[in-house]
């Protein structure tokens, strides 16, 4: 499906725009070499397969089913340092973009017009915290919560899922979402 070439590409745009603006700091752990990286980007992507939820579980992991893939097993502080020289790239919202027009290549290729269909719902959250609150329907009260946007293609292929605050106006936000989408995808 082409991922793989557009999570190094999105990754090599973005460490060259870092280094470009920053000549002076390094990157050490990104500027490894593209195997090490996938290394580190699969160990992240398998987390949730062994039950671990985040690096930091990494701390106490003495399980073999990470071992199964490379040999050995990274720990917390190496993934947690490249995640954090991730972020300085800032290639969340590029990648994120780069994978949904693969993604939907994949499912819908070619240059024909892709029909969406939406869904969106309210989604109580039970908190006792400060929280924005605003109309919940399913249960008829106002209370803390968020807007979920769903978008799925004409086979039921799953393209995108957003969230909003419980206040926000969904059918303003849907239609500058459709104009992003035409240009992405």
């Amino acid at each position: 499906m082409k991922v793989t070439e557009a999570v190094e590409t999105q990754v090599e745009i973005a460490r060259q725009a870092y280094q470009a603006e920053h000549p002076a700091s390094g990157l050490r752990v990104v500027q490894n070499a593209l195997e090490t990286c996938w290394h580190k980007l699969d160990h992240l992507l398998y987390l949730p397969v062994l039950g671990l939820e985040r690096p930091s579980d990494l701390y106490y992991y003495q399980g073999a089913g990470l071992k199964a893939l490379y040999g050995f097993t990274y720990k917390y502080l190496p993934l947690e340092q490249f995640l954090g020289q991730l972020t300085r790239l800032q290639v969340g919202f590029p990648l994120a973009d780069a994978l949904a027009k693969v993604y939907s290549q994949a499912w819908y290729p070619g240059c024909g017009p892709i029909f969406i269909f939406t869904d969106w719902h309210s989604k109580p959250h039970w908190t006792k915290e400060d929280h924005l609150s605003g109309a919940i329907t399913m249960w008829g009260r106002i209370m803390p919560g968020t807007h979920q946007l769903m978008l799925n293609g004409p086979e039921g292929h799953w393209l995108g899922g957003w969230n909003y605050p419980t206040d926000a106006r969904l059918p303003h936000i849907l239609i500058d979402l459709e104009a992003k989408l035409a240009d992405k995808l």
